[in-house]
């Protein structure tokens, strides 16, 4: 991630979060971070790479979920060892989006 599209897009303290929160938790339903490391001007996160993304995209992509996506994923957000109110915070931010019909 470019750190100045970071700071122009206002996302600093997000990503601090996202990084803080990945390097606490060890759950099966959170991509496991290797290592996190920085240049002058990018900012790299080492991790499994996972197909289909992040919830955000796929609440992009789909509009919304349906009342059974949306019970698999606020579950699989409960199970998480949270260890962080910041991760709590980003965890119910991501399911905020969701809108159930």
């Amino acid at each position: 991630m470019k750190k100045k599209e970071m700071v122009h897009k206002n996302m600093t303290s997000q990503v601090l979060a996202e990084r803080a929160a990945l390097a606490v938790t060890k759950s099966p339903f959170v991509v496991k971070l290797y290592y996190s490391l920085q240049t002058n001007l990018n900012v790299y996160l080492v991790m499994d790479y996972m197909i289909g993304g992040d919830v955000k995209s796929l609440l992009s992509m789909y509009g919304y979920f349906d009342e059974s996506m949306a019970v698999q994923y606020t579950g699989e957000c409960n199970y998480l060892d949270v260890r962080s109110k910041q991760l709590l915070s980003h965890c119910l931010n991501l399911f905020s989006y969701c809108v159930v019909i």
